[in-house]
Parts: structure tokens; C-alpha cells; sequence
């Protein structure tokens, strides 16, 4: 018990170590991430909302207590995110905030910095998404949660074992440790796997919606239409993730952002074959004009629906596959339950 106790002060001392020894830039690196993070989460609020406006007023009010309940719920996010990144905007620091700092500074004591495998590979996925400093700003917030867990997970094991010990549970003390333990990791985990599992919801959001959208795209150009013009309206079309991303080019181009970077930052968000070539073949057309440009949009209308078919394909098989055990599972059990009953009627 007394060698668990000292064993819980000893890396209880090196958390606190670890925190009080990072510098200042430290705290700003995660102190921006989450300003950048509540920053991006208000402007897709605001999109969310702006497009749920323009879908009332262009289909009318088919259901209004629904979209009165989507409005209040947005509303009440909007309203939590901005009251936080008020906080983060004043440096001011919470208690889980500095599990981050700690396990940063432990990053930096053992130089892991982005030529490291790992913090590369972390930041290219962040990458897909994000532009490159809020990419890296992410990257060592969720590398710097991770490690402070663990090192936190630790010192907790070594406290509850003591405690445990104390109490007289005997074997179940290390159990019980055992699982307070891995919980932490756990929390400490999964901001981790969250990066894979957006960049996941985001390609199949992109790939599921890009037919439709350049569908409409191309008929509005071939009618005539400027590419501009048929850009923004086909943007109101819904609010996955696809529209939520053309939405906010419409918003830089207001903002009189130049084209070519509102596009690029586009491509760069998306991160998809598709909606870069239609984004490149746009700003071709804007710089250099493309009297072809509506053969283009044909042409990659084409290539999308094609892909869709494949996908749809892919994914119908991968179901299948997936649900041949449970099919012999039920199998098996119906024929326990017809052969149980029968066999019980014989007298051996």
C-alpha cells in the first residue's frame, strides 16, 4: 500500500512538473485550438440556420414544428459555443485543459515534433479538413490529450490500488484500478479516434451528395446560367457537409475573399477527386475562361454517377457479407428449436 501511494505521489509530481514547465507557448497552442474549434462550430451553426431559413422560404413551412425544434436547438448551440469561446478568448483555462498543456510538454521533452512518424501522420489527416495551422494546433491538442491521460491514468491506478489495498479488497483492488485506469485512456483516446471518424462521415457526406449536386450544377449551366450564379444556388440544395462547404466559399466570396483562395480552401476542406476538379475547372473558367466549361461539368456528372453505382455496389456486398454470419446463426437456432422439441418426443 505504501509503495502505491509513493508511486501515485511520484507521477502525480511529474504531471504537475509537466504542466508548470511548459512555456507559455504551449498554453496558446491549445488555448487557439479550442477558439479555433468553437469558431468553426458558430460558423456552421450560422450556415446550418441561414440554410434552414432559405429552405422555409423556398418549400414553405411544410412542417413547422420541426423546423421550429431544429431552429431552437441551434440556437441553443449557438448560444453554448459562443459563451465558451468567450471564455478561451480571455485565456482563461479549465481543469480538464490542462491534461493537454501537461501532455504537450511531455511531447516536447521527448521531441516529438512533426518530422516524428506519428505527429505526421496525426497532422496530415487533420489536413483533409483543416487548414494547415489549425491542422497542426489540432494535432497537438489531441496528441497532448492523449499522452496527459495517460500519464494522469497512471498515477490514478497506483492511487485507487493504494486505497483498494487499504480497504482490504484484496485481488479485486487491482480490477478495479485496472478499469478506473483504462477509462482515462479511454477519455484520453477518443478526441484521437474522433479525427478518423470525421474524416469518414465527411468523404461518405461528399461522395453521397456530389452526383446530385453537379446533376444540377450542369443543367443550370448548359440552360445558361453563370457558373457563379449556379454555384450559389445550387449550395441551398441541403445541409450535409458538401453544401455546409460551398455555403462558406459563398460567405469568403461576400467577404471579398479572392476566388481562387476561397476555392482552394474548398478543395482543401473537401479533400475528394470530384470536388476538386470541379472547383479547379471553376477557377479556370474564372480566370481564364472556358468556353467548354458546361462539356466539363458533363463529363464529371458522369464520372460522379458512375462512381456512386460502384460505391452502392461495394457497400451492398460489404452488407452482405457482413450479415452471412448472423443469417447462419439464425439458422442454427431454428433448427435447434424444430429438432429439440421433435427428438424430446422419442423414448430411447
Amino acid at each position: 500500500m505504501i509503495i502505491c501511494m509513493g508511486l501515485a505521489t511520484i507521477f502525480f509530481l511529474c504531471f504537475v512538473f509537466l504542466y508548470l514547465g511548459a512555456a507559455d507557448n504551449v498554453t496558446e497552442i491549445m488555448l487557439a485550438y479550442c477558439c479555433e474549434k468553437y469558431e468553426e462550430e458558430i460558423k456552421k451553426i450560422q450556415i446550418q440556420m441561414q440554410l434552414l431559413a432559405e429552405s422555409v422560404k423556398k418549400y414553405g413551412s411544410a412542417d413547422k414544428k420541426s423546423d421550429l425544434r431544429k431552429a431552437k436547438k441551434l440556437k441553443k448551440k449557438m448560444k453554448n459555443a459562443q459563451k465558451m469561446l468567450a471564455v478561451y478568448r480571455e485565456k482563461k483555462i479549465a481543469g480538464l485543459d490542462l491534461i493537454p498543456v501537461a501532455g504537450y510538454r511531455w511531447m516536447q521533452l521527448f521531441h516529438w515534433d512533426i518530422q516524428n512518424s506519428t505527429v505526421k501522420r496525426l497532422y496530415e489527416k487533420c489536413h483533409q479538413y483543416k487548414e494547415k495551422r489549425q491542422a497542426m494546433n489540432q494535432t497537438y491538442y489531441v496528441l497532448g490529450n492523449l499522452f496527459g491521460f495517460c500519464l494522469l491514468a497512471v498515477c490514478v491506478f497506483f492511487l485507487t490500488l493504494g486505497f483498494a489495498l487499504a480497504m482490504g479488497m484484496g485481488i479485486k483492488s487491482v480490477v478495479l484500478a485496472f478499469a478506473i485506469a483504462c477509462m482515462l485512456v479511454l477519455f484520453g483516446y477518443l478526441p484521437y479516434d474522433a479525427v478518423q471518424l470525421t474524416i469518414n462521415q465527411r468523404k461518405e457526406e461528399i461522395e453521397h451528395d456530389f452526383p446530385q449536386l453537379v446533376s444540377q450544377m450542369t443543367l443550370l449551366v448548359i440552360a445558361g446560367m453563370e457558373v457563379n450564379k449556379a454555384w450559389n444556388i445550387s449550395s441551398k440544395g441541403g445541409s450535409s457537409t458538401l453544401y455546409i462547404e460551398m455555403s462558406r466559399v459563398n460567405i469568403d466570396l461576400e467577404n471579398n475573399v479572392a476566388p481562387i483562395e476561397a476555392y482552394g480552401k474548398f478543395i482543401t476542406r473537401c479533400s475528394n477527386k470530384y470536388t476538386t476538379k470541379l472547383a479547379t475547372a471553376i477557377m479556370q473558367n474564372l480566370t481564364k475562361g472556358n468556353a467548354e466549361i458546361a462539356n466539363v461539368f458533363y463529363r464529371l456528372n458522369e464520372e460522379s454517377w458512375s462512381e456512386y453505382r460502384h460505391n452502392a455496389r461495394r457497400m451492398s456486398e460489404r452488407v452482405s457479407s457482413k450479415l452471412f454470419i448472423p443469417t447462419i446463426l439464425m439458422f442454427a437456432g431454428i433448427l435447434i428449436m424444430v429438432i429439440v422439441p421433435l427428438m424430446s418426443g422419442f423414448s430411447f
